[in-house]
């Protein structure tokens, strides 16, 4: 790595380091705020951004996204990933790390395949701006390498060394900027402050109707919620009466449904005829033994939550229609 600048004055060189600062800043903001929606990032042919007249291309995005893979838990279902933005933040980490190059060649900062050779040697890749030790402190081996690490991100050795190249330059002048710049307690304090009482919150939703089909109410439990809450219930029936109102004839049906073995074809053997005589037999069993519970007097709706097989009715006590 080297520094090709001419020695300048202090106060000269602070000045030029500010404005390409700067000018740093504002290009990684164009960058990152510019980026395309999570459905126009494909996969395929056409370039998926452009960086200096230079495209983005589905190669350099799925490089991005298994060197992450590699360093990051990432959830397997897709609907998580779109909900976490974790294709927009693979293709700003693309569009980032080549602003910051543009920035440092600018600045006159040169980083060559020898620099990402020796990062490699050592054991190290840097992802996200963050140095890996992916060796584990064990010796590099060049077949091992070749063989089990590089086949990860789907490039070439030489593709490999020219991202891992990028990332150095990057992670160069990631840490100019961050030698020149001060940041005093009180700016360190106003920004504790102000994300002190931030809170990220993830939550899941569920369907109260589906807990609501797992209580049987009684008559009485019925009779006090009304007596309990029946200024809200008129509020409601004078506001949605219309739903309770000259509806059609219903019926509600109830039902334990136990599913019945396949028989077998006629020529088959003897070990798929007796499997098929004793699964009809524990069918029959099972029925048999629902029967004789609702005969006991059980509660037909428990009797259907433990015994029926029909899985869009058998948590709503084997009900349906409407």
């Amino acid at each position: 790595m080297t520094d090709e600048t001419d020695a300048a004055p202090r106060g000269t060189t602070m000045k030029t380091i500010g404005a390409w600062l700067l000018l740093g800043m504002l290009a990684l903001a164009f960058g990152l705020s510019f980026g395309l929606p999570s459905d126009a990032i494909t996969c395929g042919l056409e370039p998926l951004a452009k960086t200096y007249g230079s495209n983005v291309v589905d190669e350099d995005f799925q490089y991005e996204f298994r060197a992450i893979s590699l360093t990051t838990r990432i959830p397997e279902d897709p609907k998580m990933q779109e909900m976490l933005g974790l294709r927009e933040e693979v293709l700003d980490a693309i569009v980032e790390r080549r602003v910051l190059g543009e920035l440092g060649r600018r600045m006159g900062l040169v980083a060559d395949l020898r620099d990402a050779e020796d990062l490699t040697a050592d054991g190290h890749m840097i992802v996200l701006g963050k140095t890996w030790d992916w060796l584990a402190g064990q010796a590099f081996n060049y077949a091992a390498f070749e063989r089990n690490w590089l086949p990860r991100f789907g490039v070439g050795e030489r593709r490999y060394l020219e991202y891992q190249r990028e990332e150095v330059l990057a992670r160069t002048v990631r840490d100019v900027l961050a030698s020149v710049i001060t940041v005093s307690e009180a700016e360190v304090r106003s920004a504790y402050d102000q994300r002190q009482n931030q809170l990220s919150l993830r939550y899941a939703r569920f369907e109260a109707g589906r807990f609501a089909d797992l209580v049987d109410s009684s008559r009485a439990d019925l009779d006090k919620y009304v007596a309990e809450h029946k200024d809200e219930l008129v509020k409601q029936f004078e506001s949605q009466g219309t739903r309770f109102l000259k509806l059609p004839k219903q019926i509600r049906l109830r039902f334990i449904e136990v599913e019945k073995p396949q028989p077998p074809a006629v020529d088959a053997d003897k070990a798929t005829q007796e499997k098929y005589a004793a699964d009809l037999a524990a069918t029959r069993a099972k029925i048999d033994a629902a029967l004789a519970k609702l005969q006991a007097g059980e509660d037909f709706r428990a009797v259907a939550r433990a015994t029926s097989e029909d899985a869009d009715t058998a948590a709503a006590a084997a009900t349906t229609g409407g």
